[in-house]
């Protein structure tokens, strides 16, 4: 068993006794506090905004530029999805709502489908073909 001196179990207890004291104003609301003797607590510790439950935050989001990224990801997929069906592409671009692309129908094999192509890429994707051009 640990063996420590009476002082230092009684200089122990009086600190925390001591400590109690300073903090028990906080707990105390406005009114309970103005009752007591002046003098006889100190000052309460002062809570931040946040503490207090003042805080406020707003979030906001940059919604066209969130478009643009979307778009250049799917630009990244459609290449990708073209590429591993070995598909020859030429000039894929961002517009303001769509990704361009022009296939090059000489390496194009007979199997092809730009439709499941696409469908890899992302589920439930439109696209419009004019010519070589697919947007």
């Amino acid at each position: 068993m640990l063996d420590f001196s009476r002082f230092k179990v009684t200089f122990i207890i009086g600190m925390c006794l001591l400590f109690v004291w300073l903090a028990f104003p906080n707990f105390l609301s406005d009114d309970q506090r103005k009752a007591l003797p002046e003098g006889m607590l100190g000052q309460t510790v002062n809570l931040g905004l946040d503490l207090r439950g003042g805080s406020q935050l707003l979030l906001e989001v940059d919604f066209d530029s969130y478009i643009k990224e979307q778009y250049v990801n799917l630009r990244g997929n459609v290449r990708a999805g073209l590429r591993d069906a070995n598909v020859g592409y030429r000039d894929v671009r961002v517009n303001q709502d769509s990704v361009v692309f022009t296939l090059v129908r000489d390496n194009i094999p007979e199997d092809f489908s730009l439709i499941k192509v696409l469908e890899k890429v992302e589920e439930g994707l439109d696209y419009q073909e004019a010519g070589d051009d697919v947007r």
